[in-house]
């Protein structure tokens, strides 16, 4: 069993533990449950009536962090966690457009490819 928590970053963030062989098929698995439209959608997702998990999510399992791309996980840091979380909830939009809006924005202020910037902010 393992402790997740599925992190809407700068809004809500979703506690749960799960059964599974590595992270990567809870993740997958989870990826399946936080999406409308899937046919397994988790309880809590429906309860909770948060938009879909989508990329640049967050999702911890364990004490591991991960990102979700446009195709697969990427395994990120505290540190890297702290300032997007930090830097979501200052950014312009946040309060205007919304916790994913600004998400985006800072995503592609960083442009996604040099992430090691996020931390340096």
């Amino acid at each position: 069993m393992k402790n997740v928590l599925v992190n809407y970053v700068g809004d809500v963030a979703i506690k749960l533990c799960m059964h599974g062989e590595s992270d990567m098929e809870i993740l997958e698995t989870i990826f399946d449950q936080f999406n409308h439209g899937s046919g397994q959608e988790h309880p809590l997702f429906l309860e909770k009536k948060v938009r879909s998990l989508s990329v640049h999510d967050l999702v911890r399992v364990d004490d591991k962090w991960y990102q979700c791309e446009s195709v697969g996980w990427n395994l990120v840091t505290d540190e890297y966690v702290d300032s997007l979380e930090r830097l979501v909830v200052t950014h312009p939009s946040f309060k205007e457009e919304g916790p994913w809006y600004a998400l985006q924005q800072v995503m592609w202020d960083v442009k996604v490819n040099d992430r090691n910037k996020l931390i340096e902010s």
